[in-house]
């Protein structure tokens, strides 16, 4: 809720493994996931890695694929502003 108003469009994909492969691909700058599963974001997440993205906990915590804080995957360049953004 606190980047609606801050994005120009939000798209909600039924997918976060989606959400973050389109990351990965630069068709999206980040994706937000409260929880997820490993098999929903082990494969996205090491193509993100990959492609120079950055995956923190919604606290701005380093994780890789375990998080009780959820997520945050983003290109790099925008992810300390999302985080502010979020309040962490």
């Amino acid at each position: 809720e606190r980047l609606e108003d801050k994005v120009v469009r939000m798209r909600i994909l039924g997918s976060i493994a989606v959400a973050v492969v389109y990351v990965a691909a630069g068709k999206a700058d980040f994706a937000i996931a409260k929880r997820a599963n490993l098999w929903d974001i082990a494969a996205a997440s090491l193509i993100l890695r990959e492609a120079g993205g950055r995956i923190t906990d919604l606290d701005g915590e380093e994780v890789y694929l375990s998080s009780e804080n959820g997520f945050v995957f983003s290109n790099s360049v925008i992810h300390d502003a999302v985080l502010r953004e979020l309040g962490a």
